[in-house]
């Protein structure tokens, strides 16, 4: 840069200075943090003066002075410097605060403006200060002017209107009012009062057409025009309007002004003047006959409503001292009230009192002769008090003066009237009489009497209410309810007044309030009281404690809920019907069985329900109840949702207080478990009997059995090499062994065979068969085996357990015969209580087969281990394999369950119990160890056998294999035996079981 340019930068610099210090405004700038970085010597000064805002110099903060001040709680401050930083971080452009006080100098006030500028690619912020002191001085006289001139006009009753048209059209213009103007018309409760339609609603109709004619005519030199308007509370006032209409050069109406001035107060009395002219023209002018006639009428009138008048005026006399005279003058009307002549009464003040009013008004009446007289007559105030007619009869009269002739202090002449109100006297007194039955009533009354406004503010409130407040009747009088009881019971109330005033009609409601000593339940009534015009005045109210009922209430539905819960979970059906057969009540049972899936049942008939052969057993017993109002039970099926079921039936009576019958009890037991148990109980009594018959008949055989083939065996040691001997002995021993195999069925079914029973994991056992099965099965069936991940261990004959598996699993074949699917599953499971009683709960080992064959009807389940019962073709099967399998799994300690359905296969389970303790189930094994089954050497054996074939069979047997033998045929030989013979080694029961 040159020097000469860095010469002409510093001038300019150095006059835009001077030319900022030569400003009237406070300037300063501030960086972006706040600091005042620069000020002119406008606010140099003004910080100088101590009229700085907090005494900001430069180098100072002035975001943090503000926030100082803010803290110290002053509002603005806060304002001003959420505005700087509002402009600093660019949110706002520019921030201003009009009016703005000065901290240290109450007297001065300032404009505050911030906004940014830049320059060299720096950002600074501008702040200035106008002192608009002057400026504020002036609204504040403005504002006092206007005051004033308001005032004025309250007291002149004159507002002023200004009408704003569009193109001319004054009819739909926009017409604005003062205050004072729309108070004048009564403008304040209409809706668009800013109408011509508004203005034209509150002109008197009469005056209306005057009124548009005078405003279509818009003349130029402006107008005045005076008419009537109705007031929102109907009175009718007179205004005074005057106009002027401003033009626009296309000489339409554009703008028109005028005031608005109420002077009803000076037509009234100029009308009443000349009304006074009026008549007192007439009566100068019409007959004398005709003004007695009129006088005549007055009279009667007055005499018809007790009304006479009287005149009172002074004159004074043109003598020395100008001494006044004072003169009265009443009517024969008057006069007769006081049963006295008009020149009777003719007295002044204390004569007049002394002789005519009653003794105990005296001092009143004087008092305002005396010291109100000039009031009364301004202010046609009325005097009331007794008189004593002339025959001693005592009267109410009313006395009113006004004056006519004079001035403020000098009456010279007035008008008065006297009306004889006895009547209405009386007629107050009997109102007194009955607001104070009202008011004893009211007090006297159990309950909460009161009366509100239609703001529902009290009115009247009754004792039993101040009790119940806990305050004064007098206290309570002027407050809401919602004031009085400051909850939702309160809103409540306070919304039932509303809803009064809205409908008209009476309103109901039960309250809970449970802050009240009493009332903790209240009925509240209100209803709307209407005056003579029908309108609402005001509302009336009841409260009733309804504690104790409520209370009685709640334990009725307590004492209802438990008979309710008893009766809905008792495990019978119940049910109640009308003596009209309509169901009025029926539990969760009876819906259960009886309702079906929409369970609508109240209302509804039996014959909507059941059938008819139900129907008719129902109706029959009902008739028989009905005839002799006792119970009637009996035993019935019937048909339900969850099929057909047994009933025992109970329909009993209810009767009212009278003995009349009111409705019908049912009480139906469901016995179907009870004749399931009995059917179980005679199907297991009978398997019995035909396990004895079958262990009987078996036992015998097998002794016969083993007798022919022990000697079989013995006979086979002693042919010795005769080939046609042994062929014979062979074919004999087929045959005795296959007896042997269906005797050992038989005894498998009635629980008489030997078990070696062995700590078994059926896992094992399970798996070990899949070879046998695939053999035995054959072709075309899907076997599957699922076992137990862990061990599921019983104590169990393995043989015997292995020829029931593979039993079942050749029953689920042959119920297949076009192929299907077999599983064998093992599991453990916990029972805590069985289908039946011989389900024992406890902790079972279980192994289920599985087929999707025909399945089996539950007629055929009820059968199926009765021996010799089978489905198969003949030839096909013995008919003892289920019970075999069912025996053996009894008398192992466990149980068989079938699940089955037509077309659906069927699951046979086996349910033997979870081993003991592994050292109990060895002990037993231990115990079968000790029979022996090798060559003797010389051992005692003592055998007990019944049967004489089979005992020389067995002792032949054993003395052959080396063992020395002893013999008993029963129990008590044994005993016998076993006590001689100490070298016994072993006690053999063979098939005596019993006996042993």
């Amino acid at each position: 840069m040159r020097a000469s340019d860095g010469g002409q930068l510093a001038e300019a610099g150095s006059f835009l200075r001077g030319t900022l210090d030569a400003l009237g405004i406070c300037i300063a700038a501030l960086d972006a943090t706040g600091r005042l970085i620069a000020a002119n010597r406008a606010w140099r000064d003004l910080t100088r003066a101590g009229g700085g805002p907090g005494d900001v110099r430069v180098g100072d903060n002035f975001l943090e002075m503000c926030d100082q001040a803010t803290s110290a709680g002053n509002g603005v401050a806060g304002e001003v410097a959420s505005g700087i930083r509002a402009v600093i971080a660019g949110t706002l452009p520019t921030f201003s605060r009009r009016q703005l006080r000065c901290a240290k100098n109450d007297e001065r006030w300032f404009d505050l403006r911030v906004e940014a500028i830049e320059a060299d690619a720096v950002r600074h912020f501008l702040l200035t200060l106008d002192d608009s002191t002057e400026r504020f001085q002036a609204l504040d006289v403005m504002r006092e002017s206007a005051a004033r001139h308001q005032h004025a006009e309250r007291i002149a009753r004159l507002g002023h209107w200004r009408l704003v048209t569009k193109a001319g059209d004054w009819q739909h213009g926009t017409i604005e009012y003062s205050p004072q103007a729309i108070e004048i018309l009564g403008l304040g409760q209409l809706p668009n009062a800013d109408t011509l339609e508004a203005l034209k609603a509150v002109i008197h109709p009469d005056d209306v057409a005057r009124v548009l004619d005078l405003y279509e005519t818009h003349k130029p030199d402006g107008y005045v025009v005076e008419y009537r308007i109705i007031r929102p509370d109907g009175s009718i006032a007179t205004v005074q309007e005057t106009g002027e209409t401003v033009h626009n050069a296309a000489k339409d109406v554009n703008l028109e002004f005028g005031t608005l001035q109420d002077v009803t107060v000076q037509r009234s009395d100029a009308d009443r003047l000349r009304q006074l002219n009026d008549d007192l023209e007439r009566q100068v002018l019409e007959r004398t006959a005709a003004l007695t006639q009129r006088e005549s009428q007055l009279h009667r009138a007055q005499a018809l409503a007790h009304i006479g008048h009287y005149t009172w005026h002074r004159t004074r006399e043109k003598t020395d001292g100008g001494i006044w005279h004072t003169g009265l003058r009443y009517s024969a009307a008057a006069a007769s009230i006081f049963g006295v002549t008009p020149a009777e009464l003719e007295v002044i003040d204390d004569d007049y009192v002394s002789r005519f009013v009653h003794p105990a008004d005296h001092d009143s009446v004087l008092h305002a002769y005396r010291h109100t007289h000039l009031e009364r007559l301004r202010n046609r105030l009325p005097l009331e008090y007794r008189i004593i007619r002339a025959d001693g009869e005592i009267r109410h009269v009313v006395e009113i003066i006004e004056q006519m002739a004079g001035d403020e202090t000098d009456v010279i002449e007035a008008l008065g009237m006297i009306q004889d109100i006895t009547d209405r006297k009386l007629v107050e007194l009997a109102l007194r009489q009955s607001e104070a039955r009202l008011n004893a009533f009211m007090d006297h009354a159990p309950f909460i009497m009161s009366i509100k406004d239609i703001d529902g503010r009290l009115q009247m409130i009754n004792r039993e209410g101040s009790t119940s407040y806990h305050a004064s009747q007098e206290k309570l009088i002027g407050h809401l309810t919602d004031e009085l009881i400051p909850n939702e019971a309160g809103r409540t109330i306070a919304a039932m007044s509303k809803e009064v005033i809205a409908t008209g009609a009476e309103v109901t409601r039960e309250v809970e309030l449970p802050q009240m000593d009493r009332y903790h339940w209240s009925l509240e009534i209100e209803f709307p009281i209407r005056d003579a015009a029908g309108a609402i005045a005001s509302i009336g109210g009841f409260a009733v404690d309804i504690t104790e009922r409520k209370q009685a209430e709640l334990k009725l539905r307590e004492s209802e809920a438990r008979l309710r819960a008893i009766f809905d979970h008792a495990p019978i059906t119940l049910s109640l019907r009308d003596t009209d057969g309509r169901f009025i009540m029926v539990n969760t049972r009876f819906l259960e069985y009886f309702a079906g899936p929409d369970r609508d049942v109240i209302g509804r008939l039996p014959s909507d329900i059941f059938d008819a052969q139900h129907i008719a057993r129902v109706d029959h017993h009902i008739g028989r109840l009905v005839n002799s109002l006792k119970p009637e039970t009996y035993e019935a099926r019937t048909q339900t949702a969850l099929g057909p079921r047994d009933f025992v039936v109970t329909h009993f009576p209810i009767t009212d207080d009278f003995g009349v019958l009111s409705a019908v009890g049912t009480i139906a037991l469901d016995i179907t478990p009870q004749r399931a148990a009995e059917a179980a109980l005679h199907q297991a009594q009978k398997m019995e009997v035909v396990g004895q018959l079958t262990g009987g008949i078996a036992h015998d055989f097998n002794n016969l059995l083993g007798a022919i083939i022990g000697n079989l065996d013995l006979l086979a040691l002693d042919i010795g090499d005769q080939p046609r001997a042994l062929e014979l002995q062979e074919r004999a021993m087929v045959a005795a062994e296959r007896g042997a195999a269906l005797v050992h069925r038989l005894l498998a079914f009635s629980r008489r065979q030997t078990l070696l029973p062995q700590l078994l994991d059926v896992n094992d056992l399970i798996q070990g068969m899949q070879t046998l099965l695939v053999h035995s099965l054959g072709g075309g069936l899907e076997v599957s085996i699922r076992t137990l991940a862990r061990r599921a261990t019983t104590l169990v004959d393995p043989a015997q357990l292995e020829a029931a598996v593979l039993n079942l699993a050749i029953n689920a074949r042959d119920a297949m015969p076009t192929g299907g699917s077999l599983v064998i599953e093992t599991s453990d499971i916990q029972l805590a209580g069985g289908q039946s009683d011989a389900e024992q709960p406890g902790h079972y080992v279980v192994i289920a087969v599985s087929d999707s064959g025909s399945g089996m009807s539950a007629e055929t389940l009820s059968h199926v281990f009765e021996p010799f019962f089978t489905t198969k073709p003949v030839g096909k099967g013995t008919g003892l394999g289920l019970s075999m399998v069912h025996g053996f799994v009894k008398q192992s300690g466990g149980f068989v369950r079938i699940d089955s359905e037509l077309g659906q296969g069927t699951r046979v389970s086996i349910f033997l119990p979870c081993a003991g303790s592994k050292k109990e189930a060895l002990a037993a094994e231990d115990d079968l160890d000790q029979i022996f089954d090798g060559p003797g050497r010389g051992e005692t054996i003592l055998v007990v056998e019944d049967d004489l074939d089979v005992f020389a069979y067995v002792i032949s047997a054993l003395q052959k294999l080396g063992y020395r033998c002893i013999g008993a045929s029963d129990a008590a030989e044994a005993l016998a035996q076993l006590a001689a013979h100490k070298e016994i080694a072993l006690l053999l029961p063979t098939s005596c079981c019993r006996a042993a």
